[in-house]
Protein backbone atom coordinates (compact mmCIF):
# COMPACT_ATOMS: atom_id res chain seq x y z
CA UNK A 1 0.00 0.00 0.00
CA UNK A 2 2.97 2.33 0.23
CA UNK A 3 2.61 5.59 -1.69
CA UNK A 4 5.09 7.87 -3.39
CA UNK A 5 4.98 11.20 -5.20
CA UNK A 6 5.63 11.18 -8.95
CA UNK A 7 5.40 14.69 -10.42
CA UNK A 8 1.92 15.95 -9.53
CA UNK A 9 0.55 12.46 -8.86
CA UNK A 10 0.36 10.20 -5.81
CA UNK A 11 1.07 6.62 -6.85
CA UNK A 12 1.17 3.18 -5.26
CA UNK A 13 4.04 0.69 -5.42
CA UNK A 14 2.76 -0.63 -8.77
CA UNK A 15 2.83 2.84 -10.34
CA UNK A 16 -0.96 3.30 -10.32
CA UNK A 17 -2.28 6.78 -9.57
CA UNK A 18 -4.22 6.81 -6.29
CA UNK A 19 -7.03 9.33 -5.75
CA UNK A 20 -7.25 9.92 -2.00
CA UNK A 21 -10.65 10.81 -0.51
CA UNK A 22 -12.03 10.26 2.94
CA UNK A 23 -12.95 11.92 6.21
CA UNK A 24 -11.50 13.65 9.26
CA UNK A 25 -11.74 12.29 12.78
CA UNK A 26 -11.74 14.93 15.51
CA UNK A 27 -12.29 12.93 18.68
CA UNK A 28 -8.82 11.41 19.12
CA UNK A 29 -7.46 14.78 20.24
CA UNK A 30 -9.51 15.00 23.44
CA UNK A 31 -10.15 11.32 24.08
CA UNK A 32 -7.05 9.24 23.47
CA UNK A 33 -8.98 6.16 22.32
CA UNK A 34 -11.53 8.19 20.36
CA UNK A 35 -15.32 8.32 20.49
CA UNK A 36 -16.53 5.76 17.96
CA UNK A 37 -20.06 5.26 16.74
CA UNK A 38 -21.28 1.67 16.56
CA UNK A 39 -23.92 -0.05 14.46
CA UNK A 40 -26.23 -0.03 17.49
CA UNK A 41 -26.00 3.76 17.74
CA UNK A 42 -23.88 3.68 20.91
CA UNK A 43 -20.61 5.61 21.32
CA UNK A 44 -17.55 3.91 22.82
CA UNK A 45 -14.31 5.59 23.81
CA UNK A 46 -11.96 6.42 26.64
CA UNK A 47 -13.75 4.60 29.45
CA UNK A 48 -14.30 1.38 27.47
CA UNK A 49 -12.00 -1.60 27.15
CA UNK A 50 -9.76 -1.31 24.08
CA UNK A 51 -9.85 -4.97 23.04
CA UNK A 52 -13.50 -5.80 23.62
CA UNK A 53 -15.25 -2.51 22.83
CA UNK A 54 -13.06 0.10 21.13
CA UNK A 55 -11.34 -2.08 18.52
CA UNK A 56 -14.60 -3.67 17.31
CA UNK A 57 -16.08 -0.17 16.97
CA UNK A 58 -13.07 1.03 14.95
CA UNK A 59 -13.40 -2.02 12.68
CA UNK A 60 -17.10 -1.26 12.12
CA UNK A 61 -16.28 2.33 11.12
CA UNK A 62 -13.46 1.29 8.77
CA UNK A 63 -15.68 -1.37 7.19
CA UNK A 64 -18.28 1.31 6.40
CA UNK A 65 -15.59 3.51 4.85
CA UNK A 66 -14.29 0.63 2.73
CA UNK A 67 -17.82 -0.20 1.54
CA UNK A 68 -18.08 3.30 0.06
CA UNK A 69 -14.51 3.30 -1.32
CA UNK A 70 -13.31 5.99 1.10
CA UNK A 71 -9.59 5.33 1.36
CA UNK A 72 -8.29 8.07 3.68
CA UNK A 73 -8.83 8.79 7.40
CA UNK A 74 -7.25 11.87 8.98
CA UNK A 75 -6.84 11.90 12.76
CA UNK A 76 -6.18 14.93 14.96
CA UNK A 77 -3.77 13.89 17.70
CA UNK A 78 -2.32 15.57 20.78
CA UNK A 79 1.40 15.93 21.49
CA UNK A 80 0.97 15.13 25.17
CA UNK A 81 -0.74 11.80 24.38
CA UNK A 82 2.16 10.68 22.18
CA UNK A 83 4.63 11.64 24.88
CA UNK A 84 2.88 10.63 28.10
CA UNK A 85 -0.24 8.46 27.62
CA UNK A 86 0.59 4.76 28.20
CA UNK A 87 0.12 2.51 25.13
CA UNK A 88 -0.98 5.47 22.97
CA UNK A 89 1.65 4.91 20.25
CA UNK A 90 0.97 1.15 20.24
CA UNK A 91 -2.76 1.75 19.84
CA UNK A 92 -2.24 4.20 16.98
CA UNK A 93 -0.03 1.57 15.31
CA UNK A 94 -2.81 -1.00 15.75
CA UNK A 95 -5.40 1.45 14.41
CA UNK A 96 -3.23 1.95 11.32
CA UNK A 97 -3.03 -1.83 10.89
CA UNK A 98 -6.84 -2.15 11.08
CA UNK A 99 -7.12 0.55 8.40
CA UNK A 100 -4.47 -1.12 6.23
CA UNK A 101 -6.43 -4.38 6.23
CA UNK A 102 -9.30 -2.48 4.63
CA UNK A 103 -7.30 -0.53 2.07
CA UNK A 104 -7.44 2.75 4.03
CA UNK A 105 -4.59 5.24 4.47
CA UNK A 106 -4.27 7.15 7.75
CA UNK A 107 -3.03 10.73 8.25
CA UNK A 108 -1.69 11.55 11.70
CA UNK A 109 -1.34 15.26 12.45
CA UNK A 110 -0.56 17.26 15.57
CA UNK A 111 -3.55 19.41 16.49
CA UNK A 112 -2.87 20.54 20.04
CA UNK A 113 -0.07 20.31 22.56
CA UNK A 114 -1.80 19.64 25.89
CA UNK A 115 -4.64 17.19 26.48
CA UNK A 116 -5.99 19.29 29.34
CA UNK A 117 -6.67 22.48 27.38
CA UNK A 118 -9.06 23.05 24.47
CA UNK A 119 -7.82 24.49 21.20
CA UNK A 120 -4.59 24.58 19.31
CA UNK A 121 -1.71 27.06 19.40
CA UNK A 122 -0.68 29.05 16.36
CA UNK A 123 2.58 27.11 16.22
CA UNK A 124 3.93 23.97 17.96
CA UNK A 125 6.77 25.84 19.65
CA UNK A 126 7.17 29.06 21.73
CA UNK A 127 5.93 31.71 21.96
CA UNK A 128 2.69 29.82 22.63
CA UNK A 129 -0.79 31.31 22.39
CA UNK A 130 -2.08 28.86 25.04
CA UNK A 131 -0.55 28.96 28.53
CA UNK A 132 0.89 25.66 29.73
CA UNK A 133 1.83 24.26 26.32
CA UNK A 134 5.47 25.16 27.01
CA UNK A 135 5.48 22.47 29.74
CA UNK A 136 4.87 19.79 27.08
CA UNK A 137 6.98 21.11 24.17
CA UNK A 138 9.39 23.67 25.63
CA UNK A 139 11.13 24.51 22.34
CA UNK A 140 11.47 23.73 18.63
CA UNK A 141 13.77 20.76 19.30
CA UNK A 142 11.09 19.13 21.45
CA UNK A 143 8.69 19.32 18.49
CA UNK A 144 11.29 17.73 16.20
CA UNK A 145 11.89 14.99 18.80
CA UNK A 146 8.13 14.39 18.97
CA UNK A 147 8.06 13.63 15.25
CA UNK A 148 11.04 11.32 15.67
CA UNK A 149 9.02 9.41 18.29
CA UNK A 150 5.99 9.20 15.96
CA UNK A 151 8.17 8.09 13.02
CA UNK A 152 9.70 5.31 15.12
CA UNK A 153 6.27 4.20 16.34
CA UNK A 154 4.81 4.07 12.81
CA UNK A 155 7.85 2.65 11.03
CA UNK A 156 6.80 -0.28 8.86
CA UNK A 157 3.18 0.89 8.43
CA UNK A 158 2.89 1.45 4.65
CA UNK A 159 -0.48 3.22 4.85
CA UNK A 160 0.57 6.03 7.21
CA UNK A 161 0.92 9.67 6.11
CA UNK A 162 2.31 12.42 8.35
CA UNK A 163 0.95 15.98 8.54
CA UNK A 164 3.35 18.01 10.63
CA UNK A 165 0.89 20.45 12.20
CA UNK A 166 -2.72 21.49 11.70
CA UNK A 167 -3.20 25.05 10.39
CA UNK A 168 0.18 26.66 11.18
CA UNK A 169 -0.23 30.46 11.25
CA UNK A 170 3.07 31.81 12.64
CA UNK A 171 6.01 33.40 10.84
CA UNK A 172 6.64 31.91 7.37
CA UNK A 173 10.43 31.53 7.45
CA UNK A 174 10.52 30.12 10.97
CA UNK A 175 7.90 27.49 10.09
CA UNK A 176 9.63 26.57 6.82
CA UNK A 177 12.89 26.01 8.64
CA UNK A 178 11.21 23.92 11.34
CA UNK A 179 9.56 21.80 8.65
CA UNK A 180 12.94 21.14 7.04
CA UNK A 181 14.39 19.98 10.36
CA UNK A 182 11.39 17.72 11.09
CA UNK A 183 11.47 16.15 7.63
CA UNK A 184 15.22 15.52 7.84
CA UNK A 185 14.78 13.83 11.24
CA UNK A 186 11.87 11.68 10.02
CA UNK A 187 13.83 10.60 6.94
CA UNK A 188 16.67 9.39 9.17
CA UNK A 189 14.22 6.93 10.68
CA UNK A 190 12.06 5.93 7.73
CA UNK A 191 12.10 6.99 4.08
CA UNK A 192 8.63 5.68 3.31
CA UNK A 193 5.93 8.05 4.60
CA UNK A 194 4.58 10.87 2.52
CA UNK A 195 4.62 14.13 4.48
CA UNK A 196 2.01 16.88 4.12
CA UNK A 197 3.51 20.32 4.50
CA UNK A 198 1.59 23.56 4.33
CA UNK A 199 0.96 27.02 5.69
CA UNK A 200 -2.47 28.40 6.61
CA UNK A 201 -2.28 31.68 4.71
CA UNK A 202 -1.09 29.82 1.61
CA UNK A 203 -4.52 28.28 1.11
CA UNK A 204 -6.87 30.80 2.69
CA UNK A 205 -5.37 33.96 1.22
CA UNK A 206 -4.40 32.68 -2.22
CA UNK A 207 -0.63 32.38 -1.80
CA UNK A 208 -0.55 28.72 -2.85
CA UNK A 209 1.81 29.26 -5.78
CA UNK A 210 4.35 31.22 -3.71
CA UNK A 211 4.33 28.51 -1.06
CA UNK A 212 4.61 25.57 -3.47
CA UNK A 213 7.52 27.20 -5.31
CA UNK A 214 9.51 27.75 -2.12
CA UNK A 215 12.61 25.54 -2.33
CA UNK A 216 11.94 24.32 1.21
CA UNK A 217 8.81 22.47 0.05
CA UNK A 218 10.54 20.63 -2.80
CA UNK A 219 11.65 17.46 -0.98
CA UNK A 220 10.95 13.85 -1.91
CA UNK A 221 7.43 12.58 -1.17
CA UNK A 222 6.07 15.96 -0.07
CA UNK A 223 2.40 16.83 -0.61
CA UNK A 224 1.13 20.40 -0.54
CA UNK A 225 -1.73 20.66 1.93
CA UNK A 226 -4.69 23.02 2.06
CA UNK A 227 -8.04 23.48 3.83
CA UNK A 228 -11.10 24.56 1.89
CA UNK A 229 -14.41 25.76 3.30
CA UNK A 230 -17.30 27.39 1.49
CA UNK A 231 -16.41 30.82 2.89
CA UNK A 232 -12.88 30.57 1.44
CA UNK A 233 -13.92 29.91 -2.19
CA UNK A 234 -14.74 33.45 -3.27
CA UNK A 235 -14.93 35.53 -6.43
CA UNK A 236 -13.27 38.87 -7.20
CA UNK A 237 -15.89 40.63 -5.03
CA UNK A 238 -15.12 38.35 -2.07
CA UNK A 239 -18.49 36.60 -2.43
CA UNK A 240 -18.75 32.85 -1.86
CA UNK A 241 -19.34 30.85 -5.05
CA UNK A 242 -20.81 27.37 -5.49
CA UNK A 243 -21.14 26.86 -9.25
CA UNK A 244 -18.73 24.74 -11.27
CA UNK A 245 -17.65 27.81 -13.26
CA UNK A 246 -17.22 29.95 -10.16
CA UNK A 247 -15.18 27.28 -8.38
CA UNK A 248 -13.02 26.71 -11.44
CA UNK A 249 -12.29 30.45 -11.52
CA UNK A 250 -11.40 30.32 -7.82
CA UNK A 251 -8.95 27.48 -8.52
CA UNK A 252 -7.30 29.58 -11.25
CA UNK A 253 -7.18 32.83 -9.28
CA UNK A 254 -5.92 31.22 -6.07
CA UNK A 255 -3.09 29.45 -7.87
CA UNK A 256 -4.32 25.99 -6.84
CA UNK A 257 -5.00 24.98 -10.46
CA UNK A 258 -1.48 25.99 -11.51
CA UNK A 259 0.19 24.23 -8.59
CA UNK A 260 -1.87 21.07 -9.23
CA UNK A 261 -0.21 20.69 -12.63
CA UNK A 262 3.21 20.41 -10.93
CA UNK A 263 2.70 19.23 -7.34
CA UNK A 264 0.25 16.87 -5.62
CA UNK A 265 -2.29 18.75 -3.48
CA UNK A 266 -4.43 17.27 -0.72
CA UNK A 267 -7.24 19.22 0.90
CA UNK A 268 -7.06 17.77 4.39
CA UNK A 269 -10.20 19.59 5.54
CA UNK A 270 -13.14 20.05 3.18
CA UNK A 271 -16.46 21.27 4.54
CA UNK A 272 -17.89 23.35 7.31
CA UNK A 273 -21.27 24.04 8.87
CA UNK A 274 -23.93 22.74 6.48
CA UNK A 275 -27.68 22.90 6.22
CA UNK A 276 -28.47 25.16 3.26
CA UNK A 277 -28.95 24.12 -0.35
CA UNK A 278 -26.16 26.57 -1.32
CA UNK A 279 -23.67 24.65 0.82
CA UNK A 280 -24.76 21.25 -0.46
CA UNK A 281 -24.40 22.38 -4.06
CA UNK A 282 -21.01 23.83 -3.15
CA UNK A 283 -19.87 20.53 -1.62
CA UNK A 284 -20.92 18.47 -4.62
CA UNK A 285 -19.35 20.87 -7.12
CA UNK A 286 -16.07 21.50 -5.28
CA UNK A 287 -15.44 17.75 -5.13
CA UNK A 288 -15.95 17.50 -8.90
CA UNK A 289 -13.65 20.48 -9.51
CA UNK A 290 -11.02 19.02 -7.18
CA UNK A 291 -11.24 15.60 -8.85
CA UNK A 292 -10.75 17.13 -12.29
CA UNK A 293 -7.57 18.81 -10.99
CA UNK A 294 -6.39 15.68 -9.15
CA UNK A 295 -6.82 17.29 -5.72
CA UNK A 296 -7.78 14.73 -3.06
CA UNK A 297 -9.70 15.54 0.13
CA UNK A 298 -10.75 14.51 3.60
CA UNK A 299 -14.22 15.78 4.47
CA UNK A 300 -14.87 17.54 7.75
CA UNK A 301 -15.96 15.52 9.72
CA UNK A 302 -16.78 11.77 10.17
CA UNK A 303 -18.62 11.96 13.53
CA UNK A 304 -20.72 14.99 14.35
CA UNK A 305 -19.32 17.16 17.12
CA UNK A 306 -20.53 20.41 18.66
CA UNK A 307 -22.36 22.46 15.98
CA UNK A 308 -20.61 20.84 13.01
CA UNK A 309 -22.61 18.27 11.06
CA UNK A 310 -20.81 14.99 10.49
CA UNK A 311 -21.03 12.52 7.64
CA UNK A 312 -22.86 10.16 10.02
CA UNK A 313 -26.17 10.98 11.70
CA UNK A 314 -25.26 9.23 14.96
CA UNK A 315 -28.21 6.86 14.55
CA UNK A 316 -27.96 3.08 14.38
CA UNK A 317 -26.62 1.24 11.33
CA UNK A 318 -24.29 4.07 10.26
CA UNK A 319 -26.88 6.16 8.43
CA UNK A 320 -25.52 9.17 6.52
CA UNK A 321 -26.51 12.81 6.64
CA UNK A 322 -27.16 14.64 3.37
CA UNK A 323 -23.56 15.78 3.50
CA UNK A 324 -22.37 12.20 4.09
CA UNK A 325 -24.52 10.94 1.24
CA UNK A 326 -22.89 13.40 -1.17
CA UNK A 327 -19.39 12.37 -0.04
CA UNK A 328 -20.03 8.63 -0.27
CA UNK A 329 -21.78 8.74 -3.64
CA UNK A 330 -19.02 10.90 -5.09
CA UNK A 331 -16.46 8.44 -3.75
CA UNK A 332 -18.24 5.53 -5.42
CA UNK A 333 -18.48 7.43 -8.71
CA UNK A 334 -14.71 7.99 -8.69
CA UNK A 335 -13.97 4.30 -8.10
CA UNK A 336 -12.92 2.08 -11.01
CA UNK A 337 -15.92 0.82 -12.97
CA UNK A 338 -14.60 -2.75 -12.99
CA UNK A 339 -15.07 -4.29 -9.52
CA UNK A 340 -12.20 -6.07 -7.76
CA UNK A 341 -11.73 -9.70 -8.75
CA UNK A 342 -10.99 -11.38 -5.42
CA UNK A 343 -13.75 -11.28 -2.75
CA UNK A 344 -12.89 -12.23 0.80
CA UNK A 345 -14.62 -15.54 1.68
CA UNK A 346 -15.20 -14.35 5.27
CA UNK A 347 -16.57 -10.81 4.81
CA UNK A 348 -17.90 -8.39 2.17
CA UNK A 349 -14.59 -6.77 1.17
CA UNK A 350 -12.94 -7.35 -2.23
CA UNK A 351 -9.37 -6.98 -3.45
CA UNK A 352 -7.60 -6.35 -6.73
CA UNK A 353 -4.85 -8.95 -6.26
CA UNK A 354 -4.40 -12.36 -4.63
CA UNK A 355 -1.63 -10.93 -2.42
CA UNK A 356 -3.88 -8.16 -1.05
CA UNK A 357 -6.58 -10.74 -0.30
CA UNK A 358 -4.09 -13.01 1.49
CA UNK A 359 -2.76 -10.09 3.56
CA UNK A 360 -6.31 -9.09 4.47
CA UNK A 361 -7.20 -12.61 5.64
CA UNK A 362 -4.02 -12.81 7.71
CA UNK A 363 -4.73 -9.48 9.48
CA UNK A 364 -8.51 -9.58 9.85
CA UNK A 365 -9.46 -13.28 9.96
CA UNK A 366 -6.67 -15.07 11.84
CA UNK A 367 -7.59 -18.75 12.12
CA UNK A 368 -5.71 -22.02 12.65
CA UNK A 369 -7.62 -23.62 9.76
CA UNK A 370 -8.93 -21.77 6.69
CA UNK A 371 -12.02 -23.43 5.24
CA UNK A 372 -13.16 -22.89 1.66
CA UNK A 373 -16.75 -21.59 1.83
CA UNK A 374 -17.58 -23.27 -1.50
CA UNK A 375 -16.42 -26.86 -1.03
CA UNK A 376 -15.25 -27.16 2.59
CA UNK A 377 -11.58 -27.88 1.79
CA UNK A 378 -9.25 -26.91 4.66
CA UNK A 379 -5.93 -25.06 4.46
CA UNK A 380 -3.30 -24.04 7.00
CA UNK A 381 -2.45 -20.61 5.51
CA UNK A 382 -4.45 -17.84 3.80
CA UNK A 383 -2.14 -18.06 0.78
CA UNK A 384 -3.13 -21.70 0.24
CA UNK A 385 -6.83 -20.82 0.57
CA UNK A 386 -6.52 -17.96 -1.93
CA UNK A 387 -4.67 -20.16 -4.43
CA UNK A 388 -7.45 -22.73 -4.09
CA UNK A 389 -10.19 -20.09 -4.54
CA UNK A 390 -8.53 -18.70 -7.66
CA UNK A 391 -7.90 -22.08 -9.31
CA UNK A 392 -11.00 -24.03 -8.27
CA UNK A 393 -13.63 -21.32 -7.67
CA UNK A 394 -12.62 -18.36 -9.86
CA UNK A 395 -14.77 -15.24 -9.40
CA UNK A 396 -17.25 -14.45 -12.11
CA UNK A 397 -16.11 -12.16 -14.91
CA UNK A 398 -17.06 -8.57 -13.97
CA UNK A 399 -20.00 -7.17 -15.90
CA UNK A 400 -21.88 -3.92 -16.00
CA UNK A 401 -25.21 -3.06 -14.32
CA UNK A 402 -27.09 -3.06 -17.61
CA UNK A 403 -30.59 -2.11 -16.44
CA UNK A 404 -29.39 0.63 -14.06
CA UNK A 405 -27.09 2.04 -16.75
CA UNK A 406 -30.04 2.16 -19.17
CA UNK A 407 -32.16 4.00 -16.57
CA UNK A 408 -29.57 6.56 -15.48
CA UNK A 409 -27.77 6.96 -18.80
CA UNK A 410 -24.17 6.25 -17.75
CA UNK A 411 -22.19 3.43 -16.03
CA UNK A 412 -20.48 6.14 -13.91
CA UNK A 413 -23.71 7.75 -12.64
CA UNK A 414 -23.62 7.96 -8.82
CA UNK A 415 -26.66 5.69 -8.39
CA UNK A 416 -25.18 3.06 -10.72
CA UNK A 417 -21.88 3.12 -8.79
CA UNK A 418 -23.68 2.80 -5.46
CA UNK A 419 -25.83 -0.06 -6.79
CA UNK A 420 -22.69 -1.83 -8.03
CA UNK A 421 -21.05 -1.54 -4.61
CA UNK A 422 -24.12 -2.97 -2.83
CA UNK A 423 -24.39 -5.80 -5.37
CA UNK A 424 -20.71 -6.70 -4.99
CA UNK A 425 -21.10 -6.96 -1.22
CA UNK A 426 -24.13 -9.25 -1.52
CA UNK A 427 -22.44 -11.47 -4.09
CA UNK A 428 -19.36 -11.82 -1.88
CA UNK A 429 -21.47 -12.92 1.12
CA UNK A 430 -24.17 -15.15 -0.37
CA UNK A 431 -24.15 -18.23 -2.58
CA UNK A 432 -27.78 -17.52 -3.50
CA UNK A 433 -26.82 -13.97 -4.54
CA UNK A 434 -24.07 -15.39 -6.76
CA UNK A 435 -26.60 -17.66 -8.49
CA UNK A 436 -29.09 -14.80 -8.97
CA UNK A 437 -26.24 -12.58 -10.20
CA UNK A 438 -25.46 -15.02 -13.01
CA UNK A 439 -29.16 -15.44 -13.86
CA UNK A 440 -29.54 -11.65 -14.03
CA UNK A 441 -26.91 -11.40 -16.74
CA UNK A 442 -28.76 -13.91 -18.90
CA UNK A 443 -31.87 -11.73 -19.17
CA UNK A 444 -30.80 -8.17 -18.31
CA UNK A 445 -29.21 -7.07 -21.65
CA UNK A 446 -32.47 -7.46 -23.59
CA UNK A 447 -34.46 -5.73 -20.80
CA UNK A 448 -31.93 -2.89 -20.74
CA UNK A 449 -32.25 -2.42 -24.50
CA UNK A 450 -36.04 -2.04 -24.10
CA UNK A 451 -35.71 0.47 -21.23
CA UNK A 452 -33.11 2.49 -23.11
CA UNK A 453 -35.64 3.20 -25.86
CA UNK A 454 -38.62 3.89 -23.54
CA UNK A 455 -38.52 7.08 -21.47
CA UNK A 456 -41.85 6.14 -19.84
CA UNK A 457 -40.20 3.04 -18.31
CA UNK A 458 -37.11 4.70 -16.87
CA UNK A 459 -38.76 6.57 -13.98
CA UNK A 460 -40.69 3.59 -12.49
CA UNK A 461 -37.66 1.31 -12.87
CA UNK A 462 -35.49 3.92 -11.12
CA UNK A 463 -37.94 3.91 -8.20
CA UNK A 464 -37.70 0.12 -7.94
CA UNK A 465 -33.87 0.28 -8.03
CA UNK A 466 -33.71 2.96 -5.34
CA UNK A 467 -36.18 1.05 -3.13
CA UNK A 468 -34.02 -2.09 -3.48
CA UNK A 469 -30.85 -0.15 -2.66
CA UNK A 470 -32.36 1.29 0.54
CA UNK A 471 -33.49 -2.18 1.58
CA UNK A 472 -30.01 -3.66 1.12
CA UNK A 473 -27.63 -1.00 2.46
Amino acid sequence: MSLHVDGNKIKDASGNTVYLRGANYFHMKNDHTGQWLTSSGDVVGNYFDWETRVKPAIIENFDVMARYKLNLFRIHTCAQDWLQTPDYAARMKELASLAQARGIYVIFDIYDISNTTYGQPQMPYPPYSIAGDELILPDEQAFIDLWALIANAMKGSPNVIFELFNEPVGLWDAWMNTCQKCIARIRQITTTPIIIQWYWQASKWMNMKIYADDARTQGVNIIIGTHTYSDSTVDANNQSVNTIEGLQNFMLESGIADVATRRPILCTELGGVFGSSFQMIWLSNIIDVFYAAGVGFTAWVWNQYSHVEGLLTGLANFTFTEKGTIITLKSLSYSPITPPLFPCPFCALEFATELELANHITLVHPQIVYVCPHCGAQFSTPEELVAHLVSVHPPAKPSGCFIATACYGSPTHMRVCELRAIKNGLVARSTMAQWLYRLYYVFSPSIANLIREREDLKKPVRKVIEWWMKANV
